[in-house]
């Protein structure tokens, strides 16, 4: 984790690398600094375990800053891509919304296939050549007859106008349910808003906390581990007596 997120800091090969051993020179020195540390104290060589003790807590913060800056990142990253679907999936049912009132607003039409074929039989009458197309009529009867004309077209706008907007307001069911079930809308961090709503506390401040928490165990395991595997051989060392 403290190898993976130091080198994520170089611009390049060499500077990710350089990064990444540093990175793992202090997880060696973390694992090796314990051990000195509890043989001074036994030696009373207390200078040296000063020394050692205070090697230990850079490299400890080293590695609780990196290993938080990894947590971080890997909360955040997966709490930005929740937070993005959910705006997502927000806009989706605003627009929804919106074109159910739409379609709403819109006065009744008969399907388009419908006032297509009626339109073309009125085509064919022999007064949609007389008039010119419905350019020049020049009786009471065409006049008439185009008005009929004039009706369809209107109507037929209308209903490809709705058919348009209930096509669309479909493809954004079917894209609400596929957010949905992906899991957009939920809390973006399920973790922490389980958390806080049980204890009453603040999101923000908690989100921080068990970033944190994480390496801080993560270290603290990793220091505790090392003395509690050489515990028996430390204790049994002795100074050497002087002859």
């Amino acid at each position: 984790m403290n190898a993976l997120f130091l080198s994520s800091l170089g611009c390049t090969a060499l500077e990710a690398g350089l990064f990444a051993a540093v990175s793992i020179a202090a997880d060696i020195a973390k694992a090796v600094l314990p051990v000195l540390i509890v043989r001074a104290m036994l030696l009373r060589a207390w200078l040296h375990g000063a020394g050692a003790a205070l090697l230990l807590t850079i490299v400890l913060v080293l590695s609780l800053a990196s290993g938080t800056g990894f947590a971080a990142l890997t909360r955040g990253t997966t709490t930005a891509a929740r937070e993005a679907e959910a705006g997502r999936l927000a806009g989706q049912q605003q627009e929804l919304r919106d074109i159910e009132m739409r379609v709403q607003a819109l006065a009744p039409a008969r399907p388009s296939p419908v006032i297509s074929a009626e339109r073309d039989g009125v085509h064919v009458d022999r007064r949609w050549s007389l008039s010119k197309h419905c350019t020049d009529p020049t009786s009471p009867s065409m006049r008439q007859y185009c008005s009929d004309v004039f009706r369809l077209r209107a109507e037929m706008a209308l209903a490809s106008e709705r058919e348009k907007l209930t096509g669309h307001a479909q493809t954004l069911r079917v894209s609400i349910d596929g957010l949905r079930s992906s899991g957009a809308g939920i809390d973006s961090d399920p973790q922490v808003a389980a958390i806080a709503d049980l204890l009453g506390a603040d999101r923000h401040r908690l989100r921080l906390i068990l970033t944190t928490t994480i390496a801080i165990v993560l270290e603290l395991g990793a220091v505790i581990t090392v003395l509690l595997l050489a515990g028996p051989t430390l204790g049994g060392w002795r100074a050497v007596p002087c002859h």
